[in-house]
């Protein structure tokens, strides 16, 4: 009678483990990475049950009174994407894996300078609009992101620091795979946008970076960390009309966007603090192409049309 009533106390994730040690496998099946992955496929799909609604707005909701609206369109409000740990953070940026279309990665950081602290980078899933996927800590805040266009695992970030850091979304590590400091070299202002380069067989992976000290850097991932490499020194200069050269004043000019030709790889686009955009070259790094004026503010995005290289926006 003593023994039968030990084999009723026995619970069942002990019984499991007898299982498991009886056929020469000791593992922790409650917390094993089948457990995890099969929990997270369960979470899914209650999510999706609960919003069944608004699943099936986002795919197939069409708002018939459009038809009656010459240039105007309607918005409907989805999901809202938010966590506690993101309260009293402002979105910086974001960005879409170019694999999985169902993934996002959003930067939290904040605008007011004054009053500048950590930062954080929540990546979101469709799929699952209750929790992140995955959450990176940053101790500045976060004011730019960008995936690798083929190793869509790889994360790239720029900080208000100055600094850049990468993450490896698939490992399940919060830290950063590379990070740069004072000794490998860092931008000495905010890193306005971060643009990563496809993959050249050969060579380690790079991206470039764009800051309003007044410079962009290609940073390339080596064994042990990144290495830094100014490509360009950005230069204002004020051409005062009816004045002779003296009045002309140099000084450096804070960039804000970048992007390269997709046509022509050795041809990015910069804009301005200042208002200009600027057509540079990777093969001359002391001076402009040249020079578009036009805005008497701030150029906070370029882009090159993707159908025609002659033509951005």
């Amino acid at each position: 009678e003593d023994k039968t009533n030990e084999k009723k106390k026995i619970s069942f994730e002990d019984q499991i483990s007898i299982v498991l040690e009886d056929d020469g496998i000791k593992e922790d099946i409650i917390h094993g990475k089948e457990m995890k992955c099969a929990l997270k496929i369960t979470e899914r799909l209650v999510n999706q049950n609960a919003q069944d609604e608004i699943y099936q707005d986002f795919k197939y909701w069409e708002d018939s009174s459009d038809q009656y609206r010459q240039g105007e369109g309607s918005l409907l409000p989805l999901w809202r994407f938010a966590t506690e740990k993101i309260r009293r953070k402002q979105v910086t940026s974001l960005c879409w894996n170019p694999e999985y279309h169902d993934l996002f990665a959003v930067g939290y950081g904040c605008y007011d300078f004054l009053r500048q602290g950590s930062g954080m980078i929540c990546c979101f899933s469709i799929k699952n609009t209750s929790f992140p996927e995955y959450i990176f800590l940053t101790e500045s805040g976060v004011m730019c992101l960008d995936f690798h266009p083929q190793h869509s695992s790889l994360l790239a970030a720029g900080c208000y620091d100055g600094n850049v850091i990468v993450y490896n979304v698939s490992n399940g590590n919060m830290k950063p795979i590379y990070s740069s400091s004072i000794k490998t070299g860092k931008h000495s202002d905010p890193v306005w946008q971060i643009h990563w380069q496809k993959e050249d067989f050969g060579k380690e992976l790079n991206f470039y970076s764009i800051s309003t000290d007044g410079r962009v850097v290609n940073w390339s991932m080596s064994k042990n960390e990144l290495k830094m490499e100014p490509v360009i020194q950005l230069k204002f200069v004020n051409d005062v009309k009816e004045c002779y050269d003296e009045c002309r004043v140099t000084g450096i000019a804070g960039g804000c966007c970048i992007d390269f030709n997709e046509k022509q790889e050795h041809l990015f686009i910069i804009g301005t603090e200042e208002g200009n955009i600027h057509k540079c070259s990777k093969a001359y790094n002391g001076q402009y192409l040249e020079t578009y004026e036009g805005h008497h503010m701030a150029v906070y995005s370029v882009k090159w049309n993707p159908f025609h290289e002659k033509i951005f926006a």
